[in-house]
């Protein structure tokens, strides 16, 4: 097996691991609820408030990055399988 082949065996794995997370019923009722919880919080602060909604709306960007994150493992991993079954298939350079 080729250097290549373990790195994208190793990526196509943390795919895995990034699935089951995402799909994980626990992480995404606390994702849910964590948005909601801050969604409210703005939606409730002064308009003067602009420190607290500013606050409240970084919270908001990082469970959303933390998302991101996550589904580019996910697509990393697909990527990886896709180079994989080319080098099974013989293909070198696709």
């Amino acid at each position: 097996m080729t250097d290549e082949e373990l790195d994208l065996r190793r990526i196509a794995a943390r795919a895995d691991r990034a699935r089951a997370i995402i799909e994980d019923e626990l992480l995404v009722a606390a994702f849910a609820n964590l948005e909601a919880t801050y969604v409210e919080a703005w939606q409730a602060t002064r308009s003067d408030d602009t420190a607290g909604r500013e606050a409240l709306w970084h919270r908001i960007k990082a469970l959303g990055m933390v998302r991101a994150d996550l589904n580019r493992v996910l697509e990393d991993g697909m990527i990886a399988r896709d180079r994989l079954d080319d080098i099974s298939a013989g293909i070198t350079n696709p």
